[in-house]
């Protein structure tokens, strides 16, 4: 069923680790950013929400997701991927381990699959298209604090902008 809230769809935001907590002399993943975790969960047809995710009880069966990459690294500060929700699944009833142990996250509250899982061929930077989006901030300097909390929900004119209708191989 599809959500009957205001927004059209979500933008699903990942990014880069952080490590600050973790003790100087602690083994660090040898990967871990944001780009590499994406895909490896969008390869397998699944993503998380966690239990401090923002919007994440609209987030239902039929929902348009976009996936955004945080950070600095690879692909980092684009939209790179959309895909609709096939079923929300409680992650205590998801079977086994969910990302692999190579990415340090915490454990989901929920598991979502995933269906029509398509990777961009060009992805869309979200910085240069702010300005026209409807969850910008009023100072752009401070652009990044609308990311917090990994869901944004996206307007109609939001998602036309963000998903491409074509993609140019």
């Amino acid at each position: 069923m599809p959500n009957s809230n205001k927004y059209s769809a979500y933008l699903m935001v990942t990014s880069d680790p952080d490590y600050s907590n973790i003790k100087p002399d602690a083994k660090l993943p040898k990967k871990g950013e944001a780009y590499s975790l994406a895909l490896s969960r969008l390869n397998k047809n699944y993503w998380v929400l966690f239990s401090g995710t923002a919007l994440r009880t609209y987030v239902v069966e039929g929902t348009k997701l976009l996936f955004y990459i945080g950070g600095k690294k690879f692909l980092g500060g684009h939209v790179i991927a959309s895909a609709i929700v096939e079923k929300v699944e409680s992650w205590k009833y998801s079977k086994g381990i969910i990302d692999d142990e190579k990415y340090s996250t915490d454990l989901p509250a929920y598991v979502l699959r995933l269906s029509q899982v398509e990777l961009f061929n060009q992805p869309i930077s979200l910085q240069a298209n702010l300005p026209n989006l409807s969850f910008a901030p009023k100072n752009l300097h401070y652009w990044g604090v609308v990311l917090q909390g990994g869901c944004v929900g996206l307007s109609e004119n939001d998602l036309e902008i963000l998903n491409p209708r074509e993609q140019v191989p």
